[in-house]
């Protein structure tokens, strides 16, 4: 039996309905979307070169350790293949896959870490086995599923809060201070400087 690790969540301010996936295609990340603008965010290995793709389907199926059926095309390309790998660690589908409409595209898992973050699949999409896991612990038949090229960067988010901003040259209210609390950054080196001449 497999964990499910759950991926770090991060702002995801875009209009995607919450319960939905998005693909990142060019950053190799995965989005399940969460409410109030947030999303897992999963590492992913994507389709190489002439098998990349992008359009809109929707989860049809959830297997466990599904047994894999190489196509046809792909047994030509490389005839080692056979026509049926019973599912288990082995397989190359992983703990778990979800199958994406009516194509031959699945969001799987993979005992092969090496590959997340590469193009080298023949356009499915592959997580490290605890990480589908997770995912399909919140996927429901019928998740809709968007392959885009590109998402617009944005900053991080972990548990729940964003990272420190950076500074603002905008005046800020910080409270009631303590006597001799240093009110900016000039103050504290000075203030510094003047502790440490002592």
């Amino acid at each position: 039996m497999i964990s499910p690790q759950a991926p770090p969540v991060v702002a995801f301010p875009y209009d995607y309905a919450p319960a939905s996936i998005v693909i990142d295609a060019s950053a190799r990340r995965l989005y399940y979307v969460l409410p109030e603008g947030r999303a897992y965010e999963y590492p992913i290995s994507v389709g190489r070169e002439g098998f990349n793709w992008t359009g809109t389907e929707t989860v049809s199926r959830k297997q466990e350790w599904p047994d894999w059926y190489p196509p046809a095309e792909m047994r030509e390309r490389d005839p080692r293949l056979p026509e049926k790998m019973t599912g288990g660690i082995r397989n190359p589908l992983g703990a778990v896959a979800l199958y994406l409409g009516n194509t031959l595209y699945r969001i799987h898992g993979t005992n092969d870490a090496k590959s997340i973050g590469q193009a080298q699949s023949s356009g499915c999409f592959r997580l490290i086995n605890p990480a589908v896991v997770h995912l399909a612990s919140l996927v429901e038949i019928g998740t809709p599923v968007s392959v885009i090229a590109e998402l617009p960067r944005l900053p991080r988010v972990s548990g729940g809060t964003t990272q420190a901003p950076m500074p603002s040259s905008e005046p800020r209210e910080l409270g009631p201070q303590a006597p001799g609390t240093p009110s900016s950054a000039r103050d504290y080196r000075a203030l510094r400087e003047y502790t440490i001449g002592r």
